[in-house]
Order: structure tokens, then C-alpha cells, then sequence
């Protein structure tokens, strides 16, 4: 069962995966801890995004600003009866398609907690961490894309992560790759070793 963080509050209503409590465990480290995180959207139901998105038409938001077209126009011909977008989201959550929280890859964060250059770090921070991120006016909220199957800025698997300085770590050879070098370096040495060897003979000729 996934937890919240230490550090991190949420509404009650908010669903985690283990994917979103890794992200934010991180997110809460790069942040500074003067910066509150609070979780007000985490993975959805179709419904619950159907609710979200009649919520942003209502306040005169263009769905294309956030979504693919295909996606918003599908939704939004059917508005306002979120029934029915419900069973259009349904439809593109099957082929992994909509919004990240229907596949339990995306969070919300209150923002009107947070000044313009707290909200600028937390958004930079989760770049950091893979994701991606930007500030929502309708409604004002922080929204942070969170990479798939996240397990945290090193995996194990050896894939990129966050290096404690910030940067992207890089990618780790293949082991192919290593014998390919060590190999090379073998070769090398054996040439420089048969070198000596015919400067020695040469000399004591």
C-alpha cells in the first residue's frame, strides 16, 4: 500500500501509487523544506477526470492547451454530461492515452500557498526528478508529470537518475559495452609489452 511521504500533506481524497509516493519522497528532498507541498490530485478514476475537466470548460478553459486535440474534442463534445466524458476518457485511458493521472502518473499541488518563485522551484525541481510540469490557472494549481514506473532519482536498474548535485546521472554500459573496452585495453597492452620486447632483442644483438 502506497504512503505519504513524511514531510508532504494531502487531501483525503487523494489516491497514491507507489509511483507518485517515490516522486514526491524525492521531490520533498530537492525542495527546500521552507516550500509546503500539499497533494491535492493524484491518480484518477474517469470520473473523477471527467469532473476535473467539466470544471476547467466551465471556467472558460480551451481543453487543446492541455490535452491532445483528438482527446479534447472528444471530451468536450460531450459536456456538459460527465457520464458520458467518463465513457469517452474510458475509452482513451484503454490505450494509455488522456491525462497522466488516469495512469497514476501525474499530481496536483496547491499553489495559492506558494509565491511565484516557490511555485518557479517546485516545478523546476520535478523537471529535475524526469517529470515535467507547469502552473494551471483554472483552477490555479501546480501539475507535475511523474515518469512512468517511477522508483526514485537512482534506480536500481541502473537507468538516469538525479545525482545528489542535481544533474542527470548517465546511463550505465551495457555489459557488452565493458567487454568491448576491456578487451581494447588488453589488445593495447599486449602491443606495447611486444614492442619492448623487439627493443630489448635489438639491443642486446
Amino acid at each position: 500500500m502506497s504512503s505519504l511521504p513524511s514531510g508532504v500533506t494531502m487531501e483525503r481524497s487523494v489516491v497514491l501509487t507507489p509511483a507518485i509516493s517515490a516522486f514526491l519522497s524525492d521531490l520533498r528532498k530537492v525542495v527546500p523544506s521552507s516550500i509546503p507541498l500539499h497533494l491535492t490530485s493524484g491518480a484518477r478514476t474517469s470520473a473523477r477526470q471527467a469532473a476535473a475537466m467539466a470544471t476547467k470548460v466551465a471556467k472558460g478553459e480551451n481543453l487543446r492547451k492541455l490535452y491532445a486535440d483528438d482527446f479534447a474534442d472528444a471530451v468536450r463534445a460531450v459536456y456538459p454530461d460527465q457520464g458520458k466524458m467518463a465513457q469517452v476518457i474510458d475509452r482513451f485511458k484503454a490505450i494509455g492515452r488522456g491525462s497522466d493521472h488516469l495512469q497514476g502518473n501525474a499530481v496536483d499541488l496547491r499553489s495559492y500557498i506558494l509565491n511565484s518563485s516557490q511555485i518557479q522551484t517546485v516545478v523546476a525541481a520535478g523537471k529535475r526528478l524526469g517529470g515535467s510540469g507547469q502552473y494551471e490557472t483554472t483552477p490555479a494549481h501546480i501539475h507535475l508529470s511523474v515518469p512512468k514506473q517511477y522508483r526514485g532519482a537512482v534506480a536500481s536498474s541502473g537507468r538516469s537518475g538525479v545525482s545528489r548535485g542535481g544533474r542527470q546521472g548517465v546511463r550505465r554500459s551495457s555489459g557488452s559495452s565493458e567487454l568491448v573496452w576491456t578487451g581494447a585495453a588488453i589488445m593495447g597492452a599486449l602491443v606495447v609489452v611486444a614492442g619492448v620486447a623487439v627493443v630489448l632483442s635489438r639491443s642486446s644483438g
